[in-house]
């Protein structure tokens, strides 16, 4: 549902969604492994169904407010809630290099996660008498939680009988700050100049725990390798000039950003801490022009950095295989 009311001063929208995802999922997999010489050392076969359900919600609702006919402030909050309720089956069979069977087993997986999203935006925006002369600030702050728990069950036939309970816990939360400043400035009907600064802060922070029953003590016992807290802290401050021009058909720019950067990188478990600080350059430019009939050709240059996503950060993905 999209909601929308304008108003002479005011303008407010709003989304409402809810979307169910259900899917089933088969996978195979057959793999021979080989020695150096290129003999077969053995045989793995999987057989895998997921019965998948996800629910998503997302509710939003903002609004514009003309302070006057050159001013104009822009609120927004937004709410989005996922859940998903995933069962696995696997199947697994390992054999050695004559296909006589080593090992078998049944692995079930139940896995519920919750994940919560929350997003505040605020920009305000003046336009000057001149065309193309204006001045605007956005900020932007989200928040989003998830809590992960897998209850995995193994039954075991070949070569003995036997039974593996385990559990997974995995709490993640991620925070991102955004601040941008953006001025534009016509030096002429085919002149321009643009400034900004752009403020990027994030804190992520992940914590999981793999346990296994031990039926001698009767109680779970974390799985080695497999608990740690994991703190990402990443700053950056980055600012940028622009200028672009045309002359008839041909148009050119010529651009520098300059980006400020601190990331601390912080091991919860052997309190091991690695700090970067760093400064990069990125220069770019560009160069066009028509051919007519509606044609265009251009060149470009630009320099940028890649950083990690989320899921690049996380040391630990499943568990379930």
């Amino acid at each position: 549902a999209f909601l929308n009311e304008n108003a002479e001063k005011i303008n407010i929208f709003s989304t409402i969604s809810f979307n169910n995802k259900e899917e089933i999922i088969r996978t195979t997999i057959d793999q021979t492994y080989f020695d150096l010489i290129g003999n077969p050392k053995g045989i793995f076969e999987q057989i895998r169904k997921d019965e998948n359900q996800r629910n998503s919600f997302l509710f939003n609702i903002g609004s514009d407010f003309y302070i006057d006919k050159n001013k104009t402030l822009t609120t927004s909050f937004l709410l989005n809630t996922n859940n998903k309720n995933f069962n696995s089956n696997l199947d697994l069979n390992d054999f050695d290099a004559v296909r006589s069977l080593t090992r078998s087993a049944h692995r079930n997986v139940k896995d519920i996660d919750e994940i919560s999203t929350m997003e505040l935006f605020l920009n305000y925006t003046s336009k000057f008498l001149k065309e193309g002369h204006q001045l605007s600030f956005d900020f932007k702050f989200d928040s989003t939680v998830s809590e992960n728990a897998a209850d995995i069950l193994e039954n075991a036939t070949s070569p003995v009988f036997e039974n593996i309970i385990q559990k997974v816990a995995k709490n993640q939360n991620l925070d991102n700050f955004l601040f941008q400043l953006d001025y534009a400035l016509p030096l002429s009907e085919t002149k321009k100049i643009e400034l900004g600064y752009k403020g990027v802060f994030k804190s992520y922070k992940n914590n999981f725990n793999v346990s296994q029953f031990d039926e001698s003590l009767l109680y779970f016992v974390t799985v080695g390798g497999f608990k740690d807290v994991i703190n990402y802290d990443e700053n950056v401050n980055a600012m940028y000039g622009l200028y672009t021009a045309t002359k008839g058909k041909f148009s050119y720019s010529f651009g520098l950003r300059a980006e400020i950067s601190d990331i601390t990188v912080q091991n919860g478990e052997s309190v091991n801490t690695i700090h970067k600080n760093y400064t990069d350059i990125f220069p770019s430019a560009s160069m066009g022009v028509e051919l007519g009939d509606g044609s265009f050709l251009s060149s470009s240059y630009s320099r940028s950095i890649s950083r990690p996503h989320v899921s690049q950060l996380n040391p630990f993905i499943s568990f379930n295989n």
